[in-house]
């Protein structure tokens, strides 16, 4: 190997990883909007939310591509309930690490708002 080879090998890895993480990142999405379909339906039939994830599905529907069980939360007030989040379904990604770059959550995480001065 030359110089030259080794220094576009952290290129080649880069891309692997990042295709591995497209191949299975839509099948946690779709995963995520299942269990966000059921999460609607109890709240329809019930009033409320589920209080935990394991009323959501089997343990096959609660985790993703990655074989991890998902992250789920209700928010009943603060901040996110404010903004007319009820509640959010996150994946912690190819990396394993929730609240890291490659998580991937439904409903999409949108950027705060901006304070008006």
């Amino acid at each position: 190997m030359t110089l030259r080879t080794l220094t576009s090998l952290p290129l080649i890895f880069f891309c692997a990883c990042a295709g591995a993480r497209h191949a299975a990142g839509p099948g946690a999405l779709e995963r995520l909007k299942n269990l966000a379909a059921a999460a609607e339906a109890a709240y329809t039939a019930n009033g409320a939310f589920p209080s935990s994830l394991e009323s959501l599905g089997s343990s096959a529907d609660r985790t993703d591509p990655w074989g991890r069980q998902a992250r789920y939360e209700v928010f009943n007030e603060g901040r996110a309930a404010a903004l007319g989040l009820d509640f959010r379904l996150t994946s912690a990604g190819p990396d394993g690490l929730f609240d890291s770059l490659d998580d991937i959550s439904w409903p999409p995480a949108s950027p705060a708002p901006e304070e008006k001065e």
